[in-house]
């Protein structure tokens, strides 16, 4: 089983829980257990005779239709795993993650202007400001859940495996067998990503432990126990996210130390993303729990639905909150009408057109043929434009080898797929070189400057070799 199929099923395994959890979270068929439906509160109106039979109707051909996006979202993403191009693979999986999650909301958007419809004919807001502001001034200082403790001891694991990795890269630690990664600054870059995430949860965590109350009840002892259980349950969620994050980097190092594999790379984040869907599956079951056991409560709650834009974004330019608690799902969302939300919208919006400029380029590389030229006394490593331009009078050093597939490369930055490697690697002993290799060809030719390392070569073999013995001629 070659790498291409293990990542194949590993994008399988990982992926169609995730949109199977989501299809459950989007669309509950007993929608008069839920106080939220299609982003629509549901209100005692709603349930009465007559009413209620519309709304079933609504939900049953809303959930059919939900039902045959999601089929489809599982063909396509099992036809993208089976795949044998490695970089066409994971371009259709990043398009398809996108267009599946936009089809996926899809049904919802409709069942949320439909129930919206059937309010404003029959349903009249009932006022109950001053129980919902009673109820909540007597709960807000008391449902906290996050124990600090719990997220800083993880935490600061990740922060010494950092350490480590650093060490390790400064040849200050010496520790185990394994030298291919040492000084490249791979494992570094690699525990600060695990750091910086595990960051971003210690930061879900407080967000989610200081959100606004849910009033669920007239009873302020009600709304406490409800709120202290609802964020006691993502807190422990948040922690065990860090847990995860320092044993997997710790694993890391210890691997990266003394021996490295392709395999046990992709079995480390096949285990990284299979413990999230876990986690995931476990808070919604979790959720699901402790919503049901205060189904029959008294829905207190401000009905802000017009605040909703299609259930799925907040937009009040009267509620100074930036953050508040989401109402498809779990966890939490931004105000879109406070300025930091128009910050945020404006970053996400900017990070979906930059993997997408990113995608389209790295297709156009990957299907690009590579070409090495002499010219003016200059090796020009060209593909789509000059990548490098190496003088000939600063080489010290060139050789040839007629075995690409010997080497053995780990990407730092740059393109890397199973048809080029084009940027910054780490090959054999050399820590850091710049390469442009086609990986399809035989042969390559290693130069060796005052500051910089090459690895280089032709999509043709006999062209790298005319190179090769052109640039040796010119050095004689």
């Amino acid at each position: 089983m070659n790498a291409v199929t293990i990542m194949g099923i590993s994008i399988m395994v990982c992926c169609l829980p995730i949109f199977i959890i989501m299809f459950f979270i989007l669309y509950p068929k007993k929608w008069r257990q839920k106080n939220i439906v299609f982003g629509v509160r549901v209100t005692d109106k709603l349930k009465e005779d007559g009413t209620a039979e519309r709304v079933d109707d609504i939900v049953s051909d809303i959930w059919k239709k939900a039902v045959i996006v999601l089929i489809c979202i599982i063909a396509a993403i099992v036809g993208i795993g089976l795949i044998p191009d490695m970089t066409v693979m994971m371009i259709l999986f990043t398009v398809c993650v996108y267009a599946a999650i936009l089809a996926l909301n899809i049904p919802y958007v409709r069942g949320n202007a439909l129930l919206k419809s059937i309010k404003r004919e029959n349903v009249t807001k009932e006022k109950s400001d001053n129980i919902t502001v009673a109820a909540d001034l007597k709960s807000v200082t008391q449902a906290h859940a996050v124990k600090k403790s719990s997220l800083f001891i993880p935490l600061g694991i990740t922060a010494v495996g950092l350490i480590i990795a650093l060490l390790y890269d400064l040849d200050v630690i010496t520790a185990g067998s394994s030298s291919v990664f040492k000084g490249s600054f791979a494992l570094t870059g690699l525990a600060g990503i695990f750091l910086f995430t595990s960051v971003i949860f210690v930061i879900i965590a407080f967000v989610m432990d200081n959100l606004r109350n849910e009033i669920v009840s007239s009873d302020s002892d009600v709304n406490v126990n409800y709120n202290r259980a609802k964020k006691k349950l993502h807190a422990d969620m948040c922690a065990a996210s860090l847990w995860i994050h320092a044993v997997l980097l710790i694993t890391a190092i210890i691997g990266f130390m003394t021996f490295f594999s392709e395999m046990a790379l992709i079995i480390l984040c096949v285990a990284y993303l299979l413990s999230f869907v876990v986690l995931m599956a476990v808070l919604v079951r979790r959720r699901s729990q402790l919503n049901g056991m205060y189904e029959h409560t008294e829905d207190q709650g401000v009905d802000d639905d017009d605040n909703w834009i299609f259930g799925l974004i907040y937009y009040n330019p009267k509620d100074r909150r930036l953050n508040v608690e989401k109402r498809n799902g779990m966890g939490a969302t931004v105000n879109f009408a406070h300025p930091g939300g128009k910050v945020v919208g404006a970053f996400l919006a900017l990070s979906m057109i930059v993997v997408f400029v990113s995608l389209i380029y790295v297709g156009m590389l990957d299907s690009a043929e590579m070409n090495l030229s002499v010219t003016d006394g200059k090796v020009i490593c060209h593909q789509l434009r000059d990548e490098y331009v190496i003088d000939i009078d600063e080489i010290k050093e060139i050789s040839y080898n007629e075995d690409v597939s010997s080497l053995k490369i780990i990407k730092l930055s740059g393109v890397g797929t199973d048809k080029l490697a084009n940027g910054n690697f780490a090959v054999a002993n050399d820590k850091s070189c710049k390469t442009f290799l086609s990986l399809k060809s035989d042969g390559y030719i290693r130069i060796v400057t005052d500051d910089k390392t090459y690895y280089i070569n032709d999509s043709s073999a006999s062209d790298t070799k005319s190179v090769y013995d052109e640039v040796n001629e010119m050095m004689k």
